[in-house]
């Protein structure tokens, strides 16, 4: 599963084209993340729209949810292609949601960037990653959502192998 399925919980940036890419290497990467949530992260109208059963069990979740420390693990194969494009951190939006994406700073040990969602799903994002070595890395992701969520995730990433498997796709 591709590091863009975390989805909200990562974005990343084109680059410029005289910036310096992040120095990671490629292939099969874990990538644990401790991702907390708080408030509303679901756009009001996608609630309106949920029959009414499904609507209460998801306000539910979110508030028994909300605050809590999710830990998990990602598993990613990350390609040359996705170094020169930062894809690596890409949410996945952009496509989707149209999106905007802004690198603020790049070198081969750090990546910061910020994202922009529009309506229906409107959101802003920062993400700030520091590479120790080609092999290891950590950062912070922070989206505020237009309903007043906020998703924080602390990631820690390290390369497994130079070949990536069906579940690292």
């Amino acid at each position: 599963m591709k590091l863009r399925l975390l989805g909200w919980a990562l974005c990343a940036l084109p680059l410029a084209l005289h910036a310096e890419t992040i120095d990671l290497k490629t292939g099969a990467w874990a990538v644990d993340a401790e991702t907390q949530t708080t408030g509303v992260t679901i756009p009001k109208n996608v609630l309106d729209q949920m029959p009414p059963e499904q609507r209460a069990k998801v306000e539910r979740t979110m508030r028994a949810n909300d605050g809590k420390v999710v830990k998990h693990t990602i598993h990613t194969c990350v390609t040359k292609e996705d170094l020169k494009n930062s894809a690596v951190f890409d949410s996945g939006n952009n496509d989707t949601l149209k999106c905007t994406r802004k690198v603020i700073a790049q070198t081969a040990r750090s990546f910061q960037a910020e994202e922009t969602c529009p309506a229906p799903q409107a959101s802003k994002a920062s993400v700030k990653i520091d590479s120790k070595s080609s092999t290891d890395y950590s950062g912070t992701l922070d989206r505020t959502t237009a309903e007043g969520g906020r998703i924080t995730s602390k990631l820690s990433g390290r390369w497994v192998s130079s070949t990536c498997t069906a579940s690292d796709e």
